[in-house]
């Protein structure tokens, strides 16, 4: 009985982990994506008045 409390209890810490490590994976990934979208018209204004200049 103690053996099963102690494997549920590190099955659900692991769960717990891979939850949050899925998360940060989750919402670092939404933030660079945004973050690249935003700085992608920067990019576009750079290069089109170094082309006309």
């Amino acid at each position: 009985m103690k053996w099963l409390m102690f494997f549920l209890k590190a099955m659900a810490r692991a769960l717990s982990a891979m939850v949050l490590v899925l998360v940060l994976g989750y919402v670092l990934g939404v933030g660079f994506v945004s973050a690249w979208r935003a700085h992608q018209p920067e990019v576009h204004v750079v290069v089109l008045p170094g082309r006309t200049a």
